[in-house]
């Protein structure tokens, strides 16, 4: 069984967290993001219970942003993917691909080993 879905391009990992005067927090533009995110994979697999095997996922981002580092828009799509339901717990995630791709946002699929 094979998910797939699409995105919008995730946030590099480095503007995940702000640092206020006395604590860190989430930065509102990420919370926003997981949230839209999270409901569009949740709306694509909710046929289906999260998998909870051994998954291999394949991403592709575009377009192609030459500041951004292809690895860390890793862990929020992943992250995203676990609060949308497409997986149990990223503990599952066995491969895992990702590459620059001719596309708009985030592409996904998501695959039971």
């Amino acid at each position: 069984m094979s998910l797939i879905f699409t995105i919008p391009m995730p946030p590099s990992v480095n503007s995940i967290w702000r640092q206020g005067k006395r604590k860190v927090y989430r930065n509102p533009q990420y919370k926003a993001w997981m949230h839209s995110a999270a409901w569009t994979i949740r709306f694509y697999s909710c046929l289906h219970d999260p998998l909870s095997g051994d998954t291999f996922i394949e991403m592709k981002f575009g377009p192609r942003n030459k500041k951004a580092d292809l690895d860390n828009l890793l862990k929020a799509t992943i992250d995203a993917l676990v609060q949308g339901g497409a997986i149990k717990d990223d503990r599952y995630v066995k491969k895992l691909t990702a590459e620059w791709a001719d596309v708009q946002g985030c592409h996904i699929r998501v695959s039971a080993i």
